[in-house]
């Protein structure tokens, strides 16, 4: 059976979320795996303070208003954030 054709196939966000109740089986982690890897993208905090970038500056306000939300929410990972607070097509991933 091929990783991402399954007809019971749940949403990548909501299976990242499920992870955290139950171990996910390799099929699963495998897609958990593959779809974190396909959005990584990450800055270090401290070269973007130093730099007078406005976009820099964004990102970093972001980043801190994603690490509030998690607190306030006392979500355990972005992706159970994610998964909580939005609703998203199934997809590939």
């Amino acid at each position: 059976m091929h990783l991402f054709n399954s007809e019971k196939r749940l949403d990548i966000w909501q299976l990242r979320a499920k992870g955290l109740e139950r171990q996910l089986d390799n099929k699963e982690w495998a897609r958990v795996l593959y779809h974190i890897a396909k959005r990584r993208a990450y800055q270090s905090n401290r070269k973007a303070e130093e730099s007078g970038n406005t976009d820099k500056k964004k990102v970093l306000s972001a980043i801190k208003t994603n690490q509030e939300k998690m607190e306030q929410g006392g979500y355990q990972t972005i992706g159970e954030m994610i998964y909580s607070e939005t609703k998203h097509p199934s997809s590939v991933g």
